[in-house]
Order: C-alpha cells, then structure tokens, then sequence
C-alpha cells in the first residue's frame, strides 16, 4: 500500500448487521484491503485471572525491532510483561475517547502475543476471526494471551481483562503469518558527482601522517593519513594506530584516509563506515585521489561527506541505495562442478545442498579442519587452508577429475574477531583480513584458463554499512567489494554479495545487529538465485530507523540520505537535561524504564559497544566527552549525570568547548522542533 494513499471505509447494511470494506488508493483506482462482518453479539460475561507481570518489556520491544518491527512511543503499550500475560498501557500521547476499544491497545495484545511465536522471525496478523467488546472505554488493562502453530504459522487468541478480571474485549482465531522477503531489496553503492564546496572561512591546523611518521595529534583540527604501496594488514593496523593515539589524546581532529583507486585502497572505506558508529567525533572520511592537488581544497572546504573520490578531474561522493535483485536462476548446470571454500561450516553446506538439489555432478567443499559432513551424493571435502600455496590448485583438480568441468566457485571462508577498532593489533588484523584477501586472491589464480559460469564472493553487509566493532571485518569484506569490480574490468566473472546477517547458520548467526533482522536460509538460497551476476551488491533484511534509532550520529551522513531522516522530538518529553541524559542511557541499554540512580551500568549488560554508544550519545546531545573506561568501570546513571552536567561554570570553558556546547544546543533545538 502506497503511503500517501486515501483511505475508505464502506459499511453496507447486511443481515441485521453491516458488511465493512476497507479500501485503499485513489479515485477510480481502488485496492480492498480489508473486509469485517460487524454484528451485535451476545454479551460478552467474562472473567479470567489477572496476570503476575512484572518483566520488563525492553527484551519484547528488542526482538521486535530485530526483525524489523518498530513500534514509536506512541504504540509501545506493553508496560510489563511476563509468560502469557502483559500489563497495558495507551501511551498518553495516543489517548483518544472516540473508540470503544482503542487500537493502540489492540495492538499491544498483539504485541504481546508475539513474546510467544519463535523469536528471530518477523510475522504478520493476517486475519481476526471473531473480535468481541464490551463495557466503556479503556485505556489499560491486561492481556492473556494463547498460540498454538498451524505448521509455519500461527492461531491464537487475546483476552482483554481489567484489574478485576473482567474480560471488557477478546479477539479469537487471530492468524499470524510468518514473513518472508524473496522480494526483498538489494542495496548498493553509488557514486554521484558533487562538485566541491567553497572554502570554509575558518582557518584549521592540519597533521600529514605517512606510513613511518611518528603520530603526534596535539592541537589540530585535520590529520590526514597518506597510504602508497603498504600491504593491506599494514595500511588497516597503521589506521589502529592512528585512532588509538587520538583516543588516548582525548582530542577529536578530523581524520581523513588518502589513497588510490585500487583495490587495495578498498579497506579505508570499510574503516571509515565502522568509525562512524565508534568514533563519530572524528569525522573518518575516505578521499580517493591520484592527484595531490586536490587535498588541500579538500581539507579547506569542510564537506560533510565522507566517502570522496576524484576522478579524472571531478569530484563525486557516495551513497548507499536501494537496488533491485534480478531474476532467479538456476545455480548448476547438469554435470557441472563447484567449489566452495569454507564450505565445511552451516553455510557452505547450506549452499552446497542447494547445488546438488539443482543438478551439480560434483560439489567439492573445503575447510582447515575435518568436521562432519552429510552423506550426500556429489559431495565432496577437502581439508586445507585456502590461503596456503597449493590447496586452491588442490580443490580445482578434484572438481575436475574424470572431466567434470568448474563452471563456478564461491569463496565463503571468512574469520570474526569482533572488537572496536582502536583496540586492534596487528594479530588481530591478519587473523581477519587473510582468509578473505588472500583466499580470493588464491581462488582467482588458480580458476585463470577455467570457463565460469559465475564467481561469487560471499562478502558481508558490514562492508557497506559498517558495523561497530567489526572494523577489521569491515574493511576485508570491502576489499572483496572491490576485488569483484577489478576482476570484471578484467573481463572476468565476479559478483561479491554483501550477505546481512544469515539465521542459524553463518559468521554472524548469533551476532546482535541492530537495523538488520536475519535471513532466513531458504531466503537466503533464494536470493543467491538472483544476484549471480549482479556485480556487487547486499542484500539484507535492512530496517534504516532501527539502525538510525540506535546509531542517531548516521542520520547527519550524506552516506545515507535518502535512507535515513531525521524524525521530529517531543519537545515536552526532553525540556530536562538530566532526565533526557538517563533516557539516552536507557534507550542504548534496551530499556524503556528510567534506570535506578546506584546501579551500575555493567550490570545491566554494559558492554564496550554499547559503552561507545553512550559516549557518541553524550558527546552528541550535550557536547560533553566522557571516557568509555568510565563507563566500563562501573559508573552508574546517577553518576554519568553527575559527570556530564556537572559541567565547569562558563567562565572556566574554553572557547572550542564552548563553541561545540552552543552547536549542540542548536542541533538539540532543531531535532525538538522536527527540523534537519
């Protein structure tokens, strides 16, 4: 249904009753959407026991958010919630008195009862068969609710009760549906033209680092990062390098990543998305360029933009769209044969079995270590490290013995090592950046002379998005982007699919990731058909507002214009500095509830990453930086208060703190009025 769409409602006279229709669109070109039979019903003399709530809906709310449901202030109505049974609540912002039953309340039963369906999938209300109400206007109560499954869906039912038990609205039959998204969208990276702006009138102090400069950021606005011939461990550990002095210093220059178009240079981009998240006071722009000319305007102008690239005399900027997937085929030929590196893992099988299913004669699957393997026809394993010297030929001869031809190779072998990124050293970068770079780069020079159909790369989306924590990740995954680029330039097949994250079987399985809802395996063999020879491309269960709700700092990016917007605040909500400051806290920690002043942060699931989240937060809408070893140290909300209001009187503020103070206070200004 379109968004801007007119919508009607049409009630004909029908048996003593009415038959209701629901239509949506515009004049003369209508879509029903809904029909009801609305009747008197015999009176509805109900009671049930009233429920023991006392959990926290935080844990609902999170799961929804995971598999892309959001729900604003306004209709999160579940205010406690335990087993079966949920306390309710229409948020006062919500409260109207013309309904018998407010919808907002209907909804949260609905809510509720989805704390019961299988968590880590999306499902949909698709039908009501029986709705019931009786009694005056509520606007809180209880809920009790009941599923049973209908083999990949749901049927349950939702009783409404007061304080007293008595039951004032019941829904039967409710069926439920479980979401999938074959026809989900895939996401790209687009280059635009953006000529530079004019040169900013304030005069900034700027650092230029090379590859063996000592690294001293006192009391500058810029540092600039120059890359050359490094190898590519070297280029990404130089940049840890980099930001742990700027964090120590506990200054915030910009800092600007300089290279070549090459492949190579493909690592900054993945850094620089990833920094966003963790470091979004330094400003990580990523400037492509062969001319040095071209720096110092750069540098002079200021531009928001973070990803940069100068060719062949123009300037252009990136974004991140949406895009299309193509039409499914089949991944084998008849009598083909495959290979799959990090094949022996719930993914490479996964993708394995579904080459077997469409006709492959052979499927050869390698991993470092033997593990145990389904006992299917065409199956083949071979146990090597597929960045050794060797083991890439290894796995072409076994496709190919008895004449089977490779007609097509996917590079899945990958390694996490999850950590924010100024805490990355050098073990830590080759661990991930060598199964990914070098395995390709193996894979490539041994199917040279081979005829492919097709040569998939199973990047991730954490290449295109960021992902925080996953820097080193980011910028491996980034490369493989690239790499796929070069080897089509070069005439060659290759596709690098940014995979979001895969349900029960993939790296990032059990990795939390806001923004992003899992994919399912079906799903994800289903869109594998369709992106064989799509280039590059992600494709991802990918929400822009849950991602933006817990990472705001993305909003400001033109990186992800055009996905992300800024939404307007309650001004009456956030008019108290030191209550917005706890709700801030709570919000990152998954609560909805104000967080007790004594209680330590670390108990309530504190972590580095949400730690980083907090600071970006403060340092966002107040203009204050706090250490995330404070918090990790078992700081408390009354204490973080204490700390970032507690402020210097203003006649003890340095200018540039000040000056960062006022522009904060503007920015809080304009997002409490809904302007951008």
């Amino acid at each position: 249904m379109e968004l801007d769409a007119d919508i009607t409602t049409l009630a004909k006279p029908e048996g003593g009753g009415y038959a209701v229709e629901v239509y949506a669109g515009r004049a003369g070109q209508w879509t029903l959407h809904a029909t009801a039979s609305v009747a008197p019903a015999e009176k509805l003399d109900e009671r049930a026991t009233v429920p023991e709530v006392a959990g926290d809906p935080a844990g609902l709310y999170a799961g929804l958010r995971a598999v892309g449901q959001l729900h604003g202030d306004a209709f999160a109505g579940v205010t406690a919630i335990s087993g079966a049974g949920a306390r309710l609540r229409v948020p006062f912002s919500a409260e109207d008195e013309r309904f018998h039953v407010h919808p907002v309340l209907l909804d949260s039963g609905l809510q509720a009862m989805a704390a019961a369906l299988p968590a880590g999938q999306a499902y949909l209300p698709m039908e009501f068969g029986r709705v019931r109400i009786a009694g005056p206007v509520r606007h809180e109560g209880y809920c009790v609710t009941e599923v049973c499954a209908d083999g990949d869906d749901w049927v349950g039912r939702i009783r409404f009760l007061d304080a007293d038990g008595l039951v004032f609205a019941a829904v039967d039959d409710v069926f439920v549906r479980r979401v999938t998204r074959s026809g989900r969208l895939g996401y790209a990276l687009r280059w635009d033209v953006a000529p530079l702006p004019g040169r900013s009138t304030v005069e900034r102090s700027t650092l230029v680092l090379r590859a063996n400069d000592p690294v001293d950021v006192d009391d500058v606005d810029d540092v600039v990062l120059r890359f050359g011939s490094e190898t590519p461990a070297a280029k990404v550990a130089r940049v840890a390098e980099v930001v742990r002095a700027v964090v120590a210093k506990g200054s915030s220059p910009r800092l600007w990543l300089v290279g070549g178009g090459e492949p190579d240079q493909a690592f900054l981009r993945g850094l620089t998305r990833t920094l966003a998240y963790e470091h979004p006071e330094l400003r990580a722009t990523m400037l492509e360029t062969d001319d040095e000319s071209v720096i110092a305007p750069e540098l002079a102008a200021g531009a928001p933009d973070d990803e940069i690239a100068w060719r062949a005399g123009t300037r252009y900027r990136a974004r991140v769209v949406r895009t299309p997937t193509g039409t499914p085929r089949p991944l084998a030929r008849p009598g083909a044969g495959y290979l799959v590196t990090g094949g022996l893992g719930g993914l490479g099988l996964t993708v394995a079995r579904a080459l077997l299913a469409d006709g492959a004669a052979r499927v050869v699957v390698s991993g470092r270590t033997a593990r145990e393997v389904p006992d299917l026809p065409g199956l083949e394993v071979v146990i090597g490290d597929i960045t050794a010297a060797g083991v890439a030929e290894r796995l072409v001869a076994a496709v190919c013995a008895d004449g089977v031809p490779l007609r097509g190779c996917i590079h899945a072998a990958g390694v996490l090592d999850d950590k924010v990124f100024h805490a990355a050293d050098r073990d830590t970068v080759d661990r991930v950046l060598t199964p990914k770079v070098d395995g390709a780069l193996r894979l490539h020079e041994a199917t040279v002379g081979h005829d492919l159909d097709w040569f998939v790369l199973f990047s991730s989306a954490a290449g295109l998005f960021g992902s925080p924590g996953q820097a080193v990740y980011a910028a491996a995954n980034a490369w493989l982007d690239a790499f796929a680029e070069w080897r089509r330039a070069q005439g060659l097949p290759a596709t690098s699919v940014a995979w979001g994250p895969w349900d029960e079987v993939g790296l990032a399985r059990d990795v939390d990731a806001p923004g992003f809802t899992r994919i399912g395996p079906d799903d994800g063999v289903a869109a594998l058909r369709t992106v064989l020879d799509a280039g590059t491309i992600a494709v991802a269960h990918f929400t822009p507002d849950a991602l933006a709700e817990a990472y705001p700092q993305l909003v400001d990016l033109p990186f992800f214009s055009g996905l992300m917007e800024r939404k307007g605040v309650d001004e009456a909500a956030e008019t108290d500095d030191g209550a917005r400051l706890r709700q801030v806290v709570a919000r990152v920690l998954g609560f909805t509830t104000p967080l007790a002043d004594d209680v330590p942060l670390t108990s309530l699931g504190l972590d580095s990453l949400t730690a980083v989240r907090i600071k970006n937060a403060i340092q966002r809408d107040f203009a204050v930086t706090i250490p995330v070893a404070l918090l990790l140290k078992g700081a408390s909300a009354g204490a973080l208060a204490e700390r970032v209001l507690g402020v210097p009187a203003e006649d003890d503020v340095p200018d540039a703190v000040r000056r960062a103070r006022e522009r904060a206070g503007q920015r809080g200004m304009a997002r409490r009025r809904g302007r951008t």
